[in-house]
């Protein structure tokens, strides 16, 4: 007969009564006592510990495997990766700045009095120019001209100044400049690789916290550098520029990835096409438009988040395989190339080279602290900038360098930390089925935003089909950690490009801000009179504060007041709670949209004698089963906590 006990035991005390009643039934003559002092008790009870420890291990791994359960980190970036999802890092925010320069007066023409400015002496900032709003480090992205009026972008970006002296003369002009400016700071990692650290699928892991991405990486032939490539060879536009020049690596989503999309080059050069209009036999440059071609790519890789939140690199698994044809001569030469051939495959991609230094550009920093308020960025720490042609007096020269300042024309937005364990679930969720591509509408809200950092993503996205259209709603979030309705110019822009690749071909999607309802609660509470009273009005204030937080809900989350009232009771020295009474106010510094919602039209809590505040409604809880409603555009915010939160105290 088989001796076992039921496997549906999963404690410490099943598996115990299971053991004890199985040596009474198979080993009576050795199973005479259990009580607590036999050492039959201590082995049952060993036994049964062991069990115990084993089930729940089981129960936890099992739980860990499910999407909904999983409560690990790294669990849930195991998931992520089994579903083919790419978890970002922290996003940079993106601000608005104006450069000023002032520049000086060109030599005068035939006869003329008037001086236009020099324009000889016009700066260009380079990318990689570094400013700063306190702690908060940004980077210029793309070069600045003074000389040009337009931006690549062929938007009109220039501003000129004349300075006067006192005698009503033009001595100098300033000329303003505006752009586009990335939250964080380039750094470059160096690594010299030997023959023996060459392997398939070699991993590189960055060893710096807060990365958000890698920008480029290129690879010199030889270990002994002391300096590191130019921001030119990092971002040269092929992968090989010639003999003497660095080998680029392009970051795709896939080793499997095939080609790339990039700039059609001339003689070293991007095919750019300028536009405008004709003025007096001139052309007034307008847009310019970049010729862009698919192209076979071998030097790629790929790059993921660890669980501790480290950055990896990976690279391909073929190797660079020089063979030469012409020697292929007999039967032999031509097996062994055939071999080479498949050693050698390049379709994952290749490896680089050994005895060569690998130098990674990436970037650190972002977050939502880099959501900085207008004027913050007002620093340059570091100015990379090329002035004149050089021919150019070194003094002036000098004098323009030093009159460069920078202030930002609006707040950075769209700084988001790396996301929750929460927020990777839901990203699995949405994207499982999505495969490069937006199907449904929860697609298009995973596509958004895991857009790559250094395009900006809004803090909170909602979507909704309507009019056979595929609406997006998008919200951002200012300095002081307000949510913000009025978002970059740029940043739509980006994200209407990024999505063209991912929408099918028959959906029309229309981007539009999101609205915000401000809220205010006011709540009656009666509390031991043994408690201090600033304390618990204190506690309470700051447990609506929390259950409001904005970073813990999306678009379209309702609020269920009954979920907070329940929590206010629960607080130490709360006895019960009176009443709690919730106002959409508007206007006057909130914002102007207004509740939906059924409200009361006399307000009760007015009859004591206080004055009705015309910008303010108060929501009817009982007809709404004390839940506030948001529509999948809309988010609740309490703006001003210090004020939008009023408790009275009543003590017993």
């Amino acid at each position: 007969m088989e001796k076992k006990i039921s496997y549906i035991n999963r404690n410490f005390d099943d598996y115990r009564s299971a053991l004890i009643e199985l040596s009474q039934k198979y080993y009576p003559q050795l199973a005479t006592s259990f009580d607590d002092a036999s050492v039959g008790s201590w082995m049952i009870d060993l036994n049964a510990a062991i069990a115990d420890e084993l089930s729940y291990h089981i129960d936890k791994a099992f739980q860990e495997t499910n999407i909904n359960s999983a409560n690990m980190r790294s669990s849930v970036f195991d998931l992520a990766r089994s579903n083919g999802l790419k978890i970002p890092g922290p996003k940079g925010s993106m601000a608005e700045v104006m450069f000023t320069c002032q520049l000086p007066l060109s030599p005068r023409r035939n006869g003329s009095s008037l001086q236009d400015p020099d324009w000889s002496y016009a700066p260009v900032i380079k990318r990689g120019t570094r400013l700063a709003a306190g702690a908060q480090m940004f980077e210029v992205v793309e070069d600045i001209d003074f000389g040009e009026q337009f931006s690549s972008d062929g938007v009109s970006n220039r501003l000129i100044v004349p300075l006067k002296n006192s005698n009503n003369l033009i001595y100098a002009y300033r000329v303003v400049k505006t752009a586009v400016v990335v939250a964080g700071e380039s750094r470059i990692y160096r690594v010299a690789v030997k023959s023996a650290d060459i392997k398939p699928f070699m991993e590189i892991i960055i060893p710096a916290e807060g990365v958000m991405n890698v920008e480029s990486i290129v690879v010199k032939d030889g270990t002994s550098y002391q300096s590191n490539p130019t921001m030119g060879e990092f971002y040269q536009l092929e992968e090989e520029m010639g003999q003497g020049k660095p080998i680029r690596f392009f970051e795709v989503d896939s080793l499997a990835q095939q080609q790339r999309w990039g700039e059609v080059v001339t003689d070293g050069e991007a095919e750019t096409h300028i536009y405008g209009y004709e003025v007096s036999g001139n052309t007034i440059p307008t847009y310019s438009v970049t010729k862009g071609e698919w192209k076979s790519l071998k030097h790629k890789f790929i790059t993921e988040f660890t669980d501790n939140g480290y950055l990896k690199v990976i690279f391909g698994a073929g190797y660079n395989a020089n063979t030469d044809t012409k020697t292929i001569s007999d039967a032999s030469s031509f097996a062994k190339y055939q071999i080479s051939r498949m050693i050698n495959n390049d379709s994952l991609g290749v490896l680089p080279n050994p005895n060569s230094t690998i130098f990674i550009l990436y970037r650190v920093g972002g977050g939502a602290a880099s959501n900085v308020a207008k004027g913050a960025i007002n620093t340059i720490t570091y100015l990379d900038t090329e002035i004149g042609d050089g021919s150019t007096n070194p003094v002036v020269a000098a004098s323009v360098r030093s009159s460069i300042t920078v202030q930002s024309t609006s707040p950075s937005v769209s700084g988001k930390d790396a996301p929750t364990v929460d927020e990777v679930k839901n990203l699995i969720k949405y994207n499982s089925g999505a495969q490069e591509r937006c199907v449904t509408v929860k697609d298009y809200i995973s596509r958004v935003l895991l857009m790559p950092p250094k395009y900006g993503v809004p803090f909170r996205v909602g979507a909704a089909e309507a009019n056979n259209k595929i609406m997006l709603y998008l919200m951002g979030i200012n300095a002081e950690g307000k949510l913000d309705d009025i978002l970059p110019v740029a940043l739509i822009e980006n994200i209407e490009n990024y999505l063209a690749d991912y929408r099918s071909i028959n959906d029309f999607v229309e981007i539009k801000s999101g609205k915000i309802i401000n809220l205010q609660f006011e709540a009656d509470v009666f509390i031991d009179k043994n408690y201090n009273k600033s304390d618990v009005t204190t506690r309470i204030s700051n447990a609506i504060r929390d259950y409001m937080n904005v970073n813990d809900h999306q678009m379209g989350d309702d609020i269920f007041v009954g979920d907070l009232e329940r929590v206010i009771n629960q607080i130490d020295g709360v006895i019960s709670l009176i009443e709690l009474r919730v106002y959409n106010v508007f206007g006057e510094g909130y914002s102007p949209t207004q509740t939906s919602q059924e409200i009361m039209v006399n307000d009760p809590c007015c009859d004591n004698g206080e004055p009705a505040q015309a910008n303010r409604l108060r929501i009817d809880l009982e007809a709404s089963d004390k839940i506030i409603y948001s529509e999948g555009d809309t988010m609740l915010e309490v703006k001003y906590p210090e004020k939008d939160i009023k408790i009275r105290i009543k003590e017993h």
